[in-house]
């Protein structure tokens, strides 16, 4: 464990010196200094890592099973072993930033204390952190060992609290008397059960970490005379002495009192509250286990080599402390778990799962009467039946059917049943029902929505005319026979809550559908007023647009300097724009005239404003072409371009310019710029 090097030919040479010539005296200083100088087992440092250990890390374990005993409840594989490697790598992450972070403050103090060897003297500086690495080293096993030991035994303490509430009430309940109330006490509430709850029905939930309780009147004991209250108390409570104070009382105590007796066995409540498996079906007529038994052993076997990887790298304490100077060839330490106890443990946990797998396999035979519930088979019928529209009376005689059937397999199967086929029958009518709700929330959602102009509230006004005409009175009949069928199965199923909340919503927005109608005629006349208005002051607004488009174009026979070209035609193709989208603005105003029944308003000065732009337009287009044109020609690499592509282009922009000069001899000031640009054409 420590590491000790003793001269022991030293001492074997003193010894055999005593021995033959009695009269030489033990060479005990010099052998006293070199154990003192060699032996690191009792140190003061060494001694401080020992407490350490001792009073901080004792009790810590990889795995901390206290977590899954708290939480009472059987966990799935995959958050079982996740949360097992959780606790793993945060242990470990503790021991490797606190555990050394204080061994470092040890070692540190004692140098500062001149308690360790000088850094002069490596050999003898690496002998002591030999010591340390060794006690290091046996601490780090012994956690390990402790986990894997903690790890198997949590997993041999299985049980769960119904099955030792079962085994309570058949040790300790027919002992007495069957109108005697047995309770589980649970804070913060006291769930009281019958004499029929105890003896036939299977509590649904149950409080964890419960107690067990017997609820007595001071009148029920002194009137169960054939109870043997004294050896029953004695055998079984741990409240023995509050019944014999009860039972010497007599009639002086309220005989309406209660006492309660805290039965025992509460030690049979496990710390292993187990490992949830389900059962799935595969290819149509096998039913196995999600997981398998092969992957539960793989995983829970898996967890021991975790936690053995958990001691693993290691870094000795000296190269931590010590970075510029090598006192050992090692960088990590070398802690070592015996095989057989590795093997021993996930033999123990092989030999559980083999042993615990063998009821639940048996169990799969109770379901071998409804394999066509979970095959699909009877799913397949149901829904070709659903598909064929039958009549709500055939569809009743199938919901009875399933319902036998539903109520059989709780006896055969122990509480373990599938409804999902007579779910879905019995939530049919609900959806249905359902589904209407959710069509007059859309007709109120649109009726009552505010239109944004008067295209959505024409639409508004059709819509809501159609729904009163013909979707209400439609739907309306479609409430009533749902109404009927929801009637029918409020007989044959148990409607929660919230499905009662969702079919009473359907009918109360039938209810309010008068009343919707009512506020979207309010809507509609409030907007169509306001539209109008809006209509009319768009429309004047308009006619002075295009007066100002006019005008700005009666502007355009004073442009006639060429410098200013880019500027005319930049302004020219503005109004284009403006008077082309005109037009657009021209057949919206004449939809909502249209829809109001107003006479179709005209806007000749629009046409009249785009033929006076258009020559200059076309002018100012291809005078701006020709220029920039030139300037390519004149300023690029002789051949870059075609001299026949150059002239072509010249001879187009020639014959427009011509025509213009035809068109608008009448206008001084355009003439200047249409000879300005005939002078560089020729």
């Amino acid at each position: 464990m420590t590491i000790l090097e003793v001269n022991i030919g030293t001492l074997m040479s003193a010894y055999a010196t005593h021995s033959t010539h009695s009269i030489e005296l033990f060479p005990y200083n010099e052998n006293r200094t070199k154990i003192k100088r060699t032996l690191f087992s009792i140190h003061r440092s060494v001694s401080l890592i020992m407490s350490l250990w001792t009073q901080h890390y004792k009790d810590l374990m990889f795995i901390d099973v206290n977590f899954f005993t708290k939480k009472g409840r059987p966990f799935e594989l995959f958050e079982f072993t996740n949360t097992c490697c959780q606790f793993i790598d945060k242990t470990r992450s503790m021991l490797l930033e606190k555990w050394y972070g204080e061994i470092q403050d040890i070692l540190i103090r004692g140098n500062k204390r001149r308690l360790l060897p000088d850094v002069r003297k490596p050999k003898m500086l690496g002998r002591f952190y030999n010591c340390v690495a060794a006690l290091m080293t046996q601490q780090l096993e012994d956690l390990c060992i402790k986990s894997i030991e903690g790890y198997v035994n949590f997993m041999y303490d299985y049980g769960n609290v119904e099955d030792i509430f079962y085994h309570i009430i058949e040790k300790h309940y027919q002992k007495v008397m069957p109108e005697i109330s047995l309770s589980l006490n649970s804070s913060p509430e006291l769930r009281t059960l019958s004499h029929e709850d105890l003896t036939r029905n299977h509590p649904s939930k149950l409080p964890t970490n419960s107690r067990l309780y017997l609820f007595l009147t001071y009148d029920q004991i002194r009137k169960a005379k054939r109870v043997p209250w004294k050896s029953f108390c004695e055998e079984n409570c741990n409240g023995a002495s509050k019944l014999r104070k009860v039972l010497s009382k007599g009639k002086k105590s309220n005989p309406g009192q209660k006492i309660s007796i805290n039965l025992k066995d509460q030690d049979t409540i496990k710390s292993n509250p187990g490992l949830r498996i389900s059962i799935n079906l595969e290819d149509q007529d096998t039913i196995v286990f999600n997981p398998s038994f092969s992957k539960l052993r793989k995983e829970l076997v898996r967890l021991i080599d975790t936690i053995v990887s958990g001691i693993d790298k290691f870094i000795r304490i000296e190269n931590i402390l010590y970075t510029d100077l090598k006192l050992s060839n090692d960088t990590y330490l070398k802690p070592a778990i015996p095989i057989s106890i590795i093997q021993g443990a996930k033999e123990k946990i092989i030999f559980l799962l083999e042993e615990q797998r063998i009821g639940p396999e048996l169990r799969l035979q109770d379901f071998d009467d409804y394999i066509s519930l979970m095959n699909g088979i009877d799913a397949e019928r149901i829904g070709k039946f659903i598909d064929s529209d039958p009549p709500f009376e055939d569809y009743c005689e199938n919901l009875l059917l399933f319902k036998e059937k539903e109520a059989q397999i709780p006896k055969d199967l122990w509480g373990t049943y599938s409804t999902n086929i007579v779910d879905e029958n019995d939530c049919r009518p609900t959806g249905r029902i359902t589904r209407l709700g959710k069509e007059y929330e859309t007709i109120a959602k649109k009726a009552l929505s505010i239109p944004a102009d008067t295209a959505e509230l024409m639409k508004s006004k059709a819509y809501v005319a159609l729904v009163e005409d013909k979707i209400a009175p439609e739907m309306e009949i479609r409430l009533r026979v749902n109404m009927d069928h929801i009637l029918w199965l409020m007989d044959h199923a148990i409607y929660s809550p919230l499905e009662i909340k969702k079919n009473s919503n359907t009918f109360q927005w039938y209810l309010q559908l008068p009343q919707i109608f009512k506020e979207n005629r309010e809507i509609i006349a409030d907007k169509t007023i306001e539209y109008q208005e809006l209509l009319k002051r768009r429309i004047e607004q308009f006619r002075r647009d295009l007066d100002s488009y006019n005008e700005q174009v009666q502007e355009y026979n004073q442009w006639g300097d060429f410098s200013l070209l880019s500027k005319y035609k930049k302004k020219a193709t503005i109004l284009d724009n403006r008077l082309v989208a005109a037009m657009n603005t021209i057949d919206k105003i004449n939809e909502e005239e249209t829809a109001y029944g107003w006479e179709l308003t005209q806007y000749p000065i629009r046409k009249k404003t785009h033929d006076q732009l258009k020559p200059f337009k076309t002018l100012f287009d291809a005078a701006q072409d020709f220029v920039d044109k030139h300037n390519l020609w004149m300023n690029s690499q002789v051949g870059t371009y075609e001299p026949e592509d150059i002239e072509n282009d010249v001879s187009q922009i020639y014959r427009i310019v011509q025509k213009l000069e035809r068109q608008m001899g009448d206008h001084p000031q355009t003439m200047i710029l249409i000879r300005d640009m005939q002078y560089p054409l020729k």
